[in-house]
């Protein structure tokens, strides 16, 4: 359910960003509007990250999703003060796109390696 939602928004703002922006915002954003369905992308990376840390807390471990989660932060942090002055808001979309799913990567990989662990056990 979740996918197929975010699959439709992000296909109504790949191609209506400008008519969505001028609804939701003020006219002087819409000049941003080819970033929106990125920035829904980045959206969607972070909360299916949040959805598979789930796993851990129905098993009692939110712990091991603690290296992901400041990981993510320090790297959104470090890639929006590289990017940001070189590319201005186009940087900052780029930062938050590439941390999103880098802590997605690293929320399957804790969870492929805790499964591993359960299996051997």
């Amino acid at each position: 359910g979740l996918t197929i939602g975010y699959s439709i928004v992000t296909f109504i703002y790949y191609y209506w960003p400008a008519q969505i922006l001028s609804i939701l915002t003020s006219d002087q954003y819409v000049q941003y509007g080819e970033l929106l369905w990125l920035m829904m992308l980045a959206a969607a990376a972070f909360n299916l990250s949040q959805t598979f840390s789930t796993s851990g807390l129905i098993d009692k471990t939110p712990n091991i999703y603690l290296v992901p989660k400041i990981g993510h932060g320090a790297v959104i942090i470090c890639l929006l003060l590289i990017l940001v002055p070189q590319f201005d808001v186009y940087g900052a979309v780029l930062a938050v796109l590439l941390g999103n799913f880098l802590q997605l990567l690293a929320v399957l990989f804790v969870n492929y390696r805790q499964s591993v662990a359960n299996t051997l056990h």
